[in-house]
């Protein structure tokens, strides 16, 4: 699978939270304390920590030092997402905010902005699993818990205040957000009221300076660039208030509290939601599992901390994962709830998310049946891998061997992560010998085992390609042929593993395995000496993506971009023999219509097969997949339909039974993808390759020949 440059899941990486960090700090970036203690706030039923100066010096008797009372100030920010289908303006806020200002009265211009503190850790919107989601992976707060504003130039200060009086003020100074700092600006007003000093801030920054967007989860969510934030605050003379410096509490405690255990409590977790999270959702977040990193689920009282992110990621089809509709024919093993499952959720976070089990009741995944596959060979890599904090999306392919020395048939097969905390899926590839000397080049060419492989194994060699085998995902079962039929490794055939690697603070050694169930000499005798062979084809269809006419640049004329990829991939005339071999015109296919492209591609049918599983990929672009079989045709039947396209969740579908393809049918495939899907560094053309920037159409099919 090509790469996706941010990737999910950048990600779940659930949302768009990141910007309202952002947000939080400079919008109070207004008016803070230098040298920092630490306060201690309680706001409601919350308790939060927030370091903030000691009292600023005070030199004259017409000096006031003032202090945020977070129990009356809040920061927040706006920011356009388009989040399960809809447009809407998303906002989130908090009042972790703590800052001193100093203000001379008989010369404002000499008052005095120290450093504001912001706790990011505690900052909410209208989604509590987003908030989580956004504070673990972009935010990193439990290694950054504060943002920061140092204010370095105040403009607007009048020469005198008058009670009551509003003044505009501009002020610039340091942001600090993770480990980066950027000068920021914030317009607003200021006005000294009954010994208070009130103030409304804003500005609009960039979520992509600071590290922490825009955000893109594909088939979930986008964001824009940009984010306004803004901060409303009373700050009361600190001589006549009680916010003092104090001791330091742990926040991330506090916001656990806000779980509540009802016996009677309305929306029958136990009976009707339980067992649902349980059998769908514990095997990938327990403990343990690949999804635990991202959102944990091994209690009830994890579950009902994110009543209402539950409710979004499964009405919008994003969890469980499976991006296919029931529009076509059946598949095997669908992950897809049922219509009573999702109504159970969603009533019972709309009564309140409460639990009618204690907080600490386990949610644990059943036992699974899985699919028995003998394994004959296992092998690992040559050498473990561990990725770097350089990327946190990484796909690495590896060669694994099966020692053979004539015709093997394989029946079964599995892939084993080794830590399932990183590993996020896979895709298993065949490869004939003729493609040996260029996969051990590349792996050469690279220092550690394996190497870099965005797109596909990004090797080949004339007419010689690898054929996909199988995609494993969490929680997927080993992959068992129909008896009777098998994959042929000729001598001398090997097999490569892409692997996808999410890391979000930890770089763990992997050394990942492949398992195969050979058929034995007493099955291929039963079968004739051989088993009838399962073939694999690739269905490619263009991808011609133009800038929108918004934009421009250099790279958004075709011509450059086609150059790009001669000089970075060695042949930058694949786009063009794609179109001709689907009897396709440029000016036909490279069309925007509000910001969509589409592209599709006939394929006729010269023989009888018998069709077993179908997969389809795009890139971050992507935004609709589907083939269909004989369309416009009275007997026309969908085969794969995904109207949310995921780059995160590429599945293998096998159908329930195989679907017999005869001679004078068609295989249609067609794509389209959105421009606002993914945020370029440089507005660009888009067209077919392997790379970040890059798009694709493709589908591989398996089939026996009857």
């Amino acid at each position: 699978m090509p790469e996706s440059g941010v990737s999910l899941h950048r990600r779940l990486r659930l949302e768009l939270l990141l910007p309202a960090l952002v947000m939080l700090a400079v919008g109070v970036g207004a008016f803070a304390t230098r040298d920092l203690w630490g306060l201690y706030f309680e706001s409601g039923d919350v308790a939060y920590r927030a370091p903030i100066a000691g009292e600023l010096a005070v030199d004259t008797p017409d000096q006031i030092v003032y202090r945020i009372d977070p129990s009356r100030s809040s920061a927040y920010y706006q920011v356009q997402e388009h989040l399960a289908g809809i447009d809407r303006t998303a906002t989130g806020s908090t009042e972790a905010i703590a800052g001193d200002i100093r203000v001379d009265s008989a010369d404002p211009t000499r008052s005095v902005v120290g450093e504001i503190v912001i706790n990011v850790e505690l900052f909410t919107s209208d989604n509590s699993l987003r908030d989580k989601r956004i504070r673990h992976d972009f935010l990193e707060s439990s290694d950054f818990p504060f943002v920061t504003f140092a204010p370095t130039d105040v403009v607007g200060l009048p020469a005198s205040f008058v009670e009551g009086q509003i003044f505009e003020i501009t002020i610039t100074g340091d942001l600090t957000v993770k480990a980066t700092t950027a000068a920021a600006t914030f317009s607003g007003t200021v006005s000294v009221e009954s010994g208070e000093l009130v103030a409304h801030m804003e500005s609009v920054v960039k979520s992509s300076t600071f590290d922490v967007g825009p955000i893109t989860i594909s088939g979930l969510v986008s964001t824009s660039d940009d984010v306004t934030l803004a901060i409303d605050f009373v700050a009361p003379d600190v001589a006549g208030s009680d916010l003092a410096p104090g001791a330091l509490t742990d926040s991330a405690t506090a916001l656990d509290q806000a779980v509540v255990y009802d016996p009677d409590a309305p929306g029958d977790f136990a009976r009707s939601v339980m067992g649902v999270l349980a059998e769908n959702c514990a095997r990938c977040h327990n403990e343990g599992g690949v999804g635990a990193s991202t959102w944990a689920l091994d209690t009830a009282g994890d579950a009902a901390e994110v009543a209402d992110g539950l409710v979004l990621v499964t009405s919008s089809a994003y969890m469980p994962p499976w991006p296919a509709t029931d529009q076509g024919l059946v598949f095997h093993d669908s992950w897809r709830l049922s219509a009573d499952e999702l109504e159970a959720i969603d009533t019972w976070a709309t009564a309140g998310g409460l639990i009618d089990v204690p907080a600490d009741t386990p949610i644990d995944a059943p036992a699974v049946d899985m699919n028995t596959i003998e394994h004959d060979v296992t092998i690992r890599a040559a050498a473990p891998y561990a990725g770097t904090a350089e990327h946190a999306d990484d796909y690495r392919c590896q060669i694994f061997d099966i020692p053979h020395d004539q015709t093997a048939w394989v029946i079964g097969m599995e892939f084993m992560p080794e830590q399932t905390a990183v590993v996020h899926h896979a895709v298993v590839y065949r490869a004939p010998a003729s493609l040996r000397g260029a996969a051990d080049a590349v792996d050469d060419a690279e220092s550690g085992p394996g190497w870099t492989c965005y797109g596909l194994t990004e090797i080949s060699n004339g007419d010689a390609h690898p054929d996909q085998l199988m995609a494993w995902t969490p929680g997927q079962q080993p992959q068992e042929f129909s008896p009777g039929t098998g994959l042929a490794f000729e001598p001398g055939d090997f097999v490569i593993a892409q692997v996808h690697y999410h890391y979000d603070h930890e770089f763990p050694l992997d050394a990942s395995t492949m398992a195969f169930d050979l058929a034995s000499p007493a099955q291929l005798d039963a079968a004739g000496g051989s088993l009838a062979p399962i073939e694999n084809r690739v269905l490619i269809a263009p991808a011609e993506i133009p800038c929108l006419p918004t934009e421009s640049g250099p790279m958004c004329e075709r011509d450059n971009v086609l150059k790009r990829l001669q000089d970075e991939f060695g042949d930058g005339s694949g786009p063009d023999s794609i179109l001709r071999s689907c009897g396709k015109r440029l000016e036909d296919v490279a069309v925007l219509v509000d910001g969509v492209a589409r592209s599709s591609c006939d394929f006729p049918i010269e023989g009888s097969a018998d069709l077993l599983t179908v997969f389809g990929h795009m890139h971050e672009f992507g935004e609709t997949f589907r083939m269909t079989l004989n369309p416009g045709r009275a007997d026309q039947q969908v085969l794969l339909d995904i109207p949310n396209w995921s780059f995160e969740w590429q599945f293998d579908y096998r159908f329930e039974q195989p679907v017999r393809l005869s001679r004078g049918d068609t295989v249609r495939i067609e794509c389209s993808w959105n421009r606002a899907r993914v945020e370029q560094p440089e507005p660009a053309y888009v067209t077919w390759s392997d790379g970040t920037q890059d798009e694709m159409c493709y589908s591989t099919v398996t089939y026996t020949i009857p």
